[in-house]
């Protein structure tokens, strides 16, 4: 089954697609002007493709948010339940 994550900015992902998923803090504004991340007080969970482009899937206020965001992906890619993943920014 084909799986898609759907991203804070309601893009899809094909996650068959997706080579790394890890969690990105910027350092400095123009970095983070560069990755779409949005400011440097922000946790990015950020993911590149095959063709390495990178996909913010989700932007935290803290790192334990950003953890608990990659934990829910990781859950539901483990049971496979459904086929799209919605990854919620902060609530």
């Amino acid at each position: 089954m084909a799986r898609t994550i759907v991203t804070c900015n309601n893009d899809f992902v094909n996650y068959d697609n997706i080579v790394s998923i890890t969690i990105l803090k910027t350092d400095d504004e123009e970095d983070a002007e560069e990755k779409s991340v949005v400011t440097d007080d922000d946790y990015g969970l950020v993911a590149v493709d095959i063709m390495n482009n990178v996909h913010i899937l989700g932007i935290y206020e803290t790192y334990s948010q950003a953890c608990s965001a990659l934990d829910k992906l990781n859950e539901w890619l483990s049971r496979e339940i459904n086929g799209v993943f919605s990854v919620k920014g902060d609530e």
